[in-house]
């Protein structure tokens, strides 16, 4: 797979209680200001109604973070790797998911940049987009949700989903009471990515305060992310669950970043003549770009040096 030399701005994030009692979503890394070398960003929340949401969410966001942070991400991060890295979040779930916390459950968002992409993935109802300045959204995951399923059937509208009583039901999440049953998380790799783009990875109760439109005007404001942040955090302080997000912003692709492209197209325009008839055999059609294909990947045990090394006995017998 082809380098795409993807750069990463220093990403910035919130995390508020909102009218809840307690906290039960959680992050990876844990900080507002991540590192600017941060490639890896997780966001979870504790299934609400489960005891001990907030010891199920911080559990994976920690585990599956440190797994992956062990990547060399300069190379591709395959869905083999996320398989290996979901093997590590639940294998550490279920350490804890017992006695009196038998039930606890979570939702996991998760984005890596790595040499092929970005890579999203997740399970349940925290959502993952991909804004772009002047467009607006281009991408966001479909929540593993009844509502959701409802308005892929046609039962209900869009609009009739947002307020629905129904709305906190999913039908994903890692963990519950059957803590060998493992979901399987929908992945993407996205390799439409450019400079100026935006990710937010973020937990339901952002949801339920914004719109597209809030995010592609807040995008097309142009200003750092750590801004972006603190405004999207004033928009979302009145939610009536917890609030977790992390902007996440594209600097660079293949070296070159939003001004410079910007600046391109700017004088490929007006060096067009508007009059000049196309070119023999040139096409001229506007060739939107191809949706990224989900896969659903199951968690997978990586093998250690002696499972190898026993593979490579058993090909002689």
């Amino acid at each position: 797979m082809k380098n795409l030399d993807i750069k990463l701005g220093r990403a910035a994030g919130y995390y508020q209680i909102g009218q809840r009692q307690n906290q039960e979503d959680a992050r990876y890394p844990d900080t507002d200001h991540p590192s600017g070398t941060q490639r890896c960003f997780i966001v979870c929340d504790g299934v609400g109604g489960l005891d001990k949401g907030e010891v199920a969410s911080s559990t994976v966001a920690k585990a599956m973070g440190e797994f992956i942070g062990h990547y060399d991400l300069s190379r591709e991060f395959t869905v083999t790797d996320l398989a290996y890295a979901l093997n590590a979040g639940y294998d550490a779930l279920e350490k804890v998911n017992r006695g009196a916390s038998l039930g606890m459950a979570t939702t996991l968002t998760l984005l890596v940049a790595h040499a092929g992409g970005i890579m999203v993935a997740h399970i349940g109802d925290s959502r993952i987009y991909q804004i772009r300045p002047g467009v607006g959204v281009v991408f966001r995951t479909y929540d593993h949700s009844l509502v959701n399923v409802m308005v892929r059937n046609g039962m209900i509208s869009p609009e009739d989903a947002i307020n629905h009583p129904k709305s906190n039901v999913i039908t994903r999440c890692m963990g519950g009471s059957n803590p060998g049953e493992r979901s399987e998380a929908t992945t993407m790799n996205i390799t439409d990515v450019l400079p100026g783009d935006v990710f937010l990875l973020c937990s339901d109760g952002v949801l339920h305060e914004i719109t597209d439109a809030d995010l592609a005007s807040l995008v097309d404001t142009r200003k750092p992310v750590d801004e972006m942040a603190a405004i999207l955090a004033e928009h979302t302080a009145g939610s009536t669950d917890n609030n977790t997000a992390f902007l996440v912003p594209v600097q660079s692709v293949g070296g070159v970043d939003f001004e410079t492209m910007t600046k391109q197209l700017e004088e490929n325009a007006a060096a067009a003549d508007p009059d000049a008839e196309p070119a023999e055999g040139v096409d001229t059609r506007i060739i939107e770009p191809a949706e990224p294909v989900a896969e659903e990947v199951t968690a997978q045990h990586k093998p250690g040096a002696k499972e190898k090394l026993t593979g490579w006995f058993s090909n002689f017998f």
